[in-house]
């Protein structure tokens, strides 16, 4: 059989060195898997007080090697100062403890730079002598500033939440997934006198809703947590700790575990809009009244206007005869200023009626303006076969609105260009259009008279004629019903003219109505 030879020492020192060798080979290699990972290597003889520090170590503060002794001194001299009290407070733990606490700390250091390196220290006392004290500890550094930065951005976002929360101008809560209230600031306490922390959290967000929207706001609050809609908005009743109603605009949200994508909570946010609900009452109740009273003026006014004519015309008829020449002539006349005023105060409080009606009532829907134009053009055609006259128009919308206020928003306007036409020469009227993302936008030119520039602030005001009656007929309200319908369909109207040459009427109609 063949034989294997085996090695042969000749002295117990090749052993020695050979047993010297594998080791530093192996420390080598430990060595070179220490400063891969880029942590901080450390080695420290406690009697002599002499530390290796490997060049991670040093790296990772900006320094080179060379520029570092390695002495425990080198790294004292940049941690901070109060943090050197917890690095030491938590090896002498750990030396009391023979090892059974961890040395492990998270301290900062001044980088060469002046800037601050957060460091996670962990080490281990390995040799001990026989009396128990520690001879030898090995350890490693790892920057961890990152981590930190990250930590102090989170907490200081978090208290920026928790200041905010607290401190809102609107109630806030955070509300579990089945309706408990988990937390809620000051305004929301108020809002529903809700007394202290113990009762906050036995508390349910459903039984501050009204028994007859509570289903409702139930199902809007789960069509919330069930991720079913996104969130929720609108203005609703809500009652108090008391059974007190207040009006609120409440909204929900949700909050999802970033990780597992499970809800969190709800939030929960609610602004009192309880005066402003109050106001609209208010003016609502002054509405109604004032249009009672413009009702009652135009109705109670009519019958002694309609007296006051006849009688004026009777008089023309019966008191002739008795008359001379000169005094019938002089009679007819003062009789005729009689008929005219009342006949014109008679038309002013039929107007007084029709503007306060404007908007009671009001039902929006689709509203094709091209039909609205051509049937104006049609009620207008008396007028236009009868003058020189080119009007045009481009193609118009559909708009949400109402279909009788917008007609006689745009018959307003096509009457005012025609009848403040130019004598003796052609009128053109164009009525253009144009639209954004909330608006449409609506231009009338006309090449009439014009309007001076004194006057433009006046011409949309209720009963303002900026001519006499014997140039041009009328009772001035017809713009300001324009004013008053572009109101109520949420845009805005003005006027630009240059006297002598003509005007443009500018109005709006919002594209958010309902």
């Amino acid at each position: 059989m063949p034989q294997t030879s085996q090695p042969k020492f000749n002295s117990l020192e090749d052993e020695l060195f050979l047993v010297k060798q594998e080791l530093a080979d192996k420390n080598q290699v430990l060595q070179s898997v220490i400063e891969g990972t880029l942590a901080g290597y450390w080695d420290w003889d406690i009697p002599s007080n002499q530390e290796y520090l490997s060049p991670t170590f040093k790296e990772m503060f900006g320094y080179e090697d060379h520029e570092m002794e390695n002495s425990p001194e080198s790294w004292q001299r940049i941690m901070f100062p109060e943090d050197l009290g917890i690095t030491f407070a938590a090896f002498e733990a750990h030396v009391a403890s023979r090892g059974e606490i961890p040395f492990t700390c998270e301290v900062r250091y001044k980088h060469k730079n002046g800037s601050t390196v957060w460091v996670w220290c962990k080490g281990k006392v390995i040799k001990w002598d026989e009396n128990g004290a520690p001879l030898r500890a090995v350890g490693s550094h790892v920057d961890i500033t990152e981590r930190k930065q990250f930590e102090i951005a989170l907490r200081s976002s978090e208290e920026r939440f928790r200041t905010a929360f607290a401190n809102a101008g609107v109630g806030m809560a955070l509300v579990s997934p089945d309706g408990l209230i988990t937390s809620s600031n000051s305004m929301l306490n108020t809002l529903f006198k809700i007394q202290d922390e113990g009762d906050k959290r036995a508390v349910c967000l459903f039984d501050f809703f009204p028994s007859e929207s509570r289903a409702s706001l139930e199902a809007a609050f789960f069509d919330v947590v069930n991720e079913e809609k996104s969130s929720f908005q609108e203005e609703k009743e809500f009652k108090d700790a008391d059974g007190q109603l207040f009006w609120a605009n409440f909204t929900i949200s949700l909050a999802k575990d970033p990780n597992a994508g499970e809800a969190l909570y709800a939030i929960i946010v609610l602004r009192d809009t309880t005066d402003k609900h109050e106001a609209l009452e208010s003016l609502e109740r002054s509405n109604k009244d004032l249009e009672q009273f413009a009702y009652l003026t135009s109705h109670d006014l009519q019958e002694p206007l309609r007296t006051l004519i006849g009688f004026s015309e009777i008089l023309q008829e019966t008191l002739i005869g008795d008359l001379s020449e000169d005094e019938i002539l002089e009679a007819k006349t003062h009789l005729g200023f009689i008929n005219t005023a009342a006949r014109r105060m008679s038309r002013q409080t039929q107007d007084i009626l029709e503007y306060s009606k404007l908007g009671n009532k009001s039902v929006f829907e689709r509203v094709d303006l091209n039909l609205t134009v051509s049937e104006i053009m049609h009620d207008l055609s008396a007028i236009t076969n009868k003058i020189k006259v080119a009007i045009s128009w481009d193609e118009m919308p559909l708009v949400q609105g109402s279909k009788s206020e917008l007609h006689l928003l745009l018959l307003n306007l096509f009457s005012n260009a025609l009848k403040f036409r130019k004598p003796n020469e052609m009128s053109k009227i164009h009525l253009s259009c144009s639209e954004n993302a909330s608006f449409w936008n609506f231009t009338l030119t006309d090449n009439g008279i014009g309007i001076e520039e004194a006057y433009l602030e006046r011409v949309f005001l209720i009963f303002q004629k900026l001519h006499s009656r014997s140039e041009f007929d009328g009772t001035g309200i017809g713009l300001a019903h324009c004013k008053k319908i572009i109101e109520l369909h949420g845009g805005e109207i003005d006027v630009t003219s240059v006297f002598g040459e003509g005007s443009e009427f500018h109005f709006s109609i919002s594209k958010n109505l309902k």
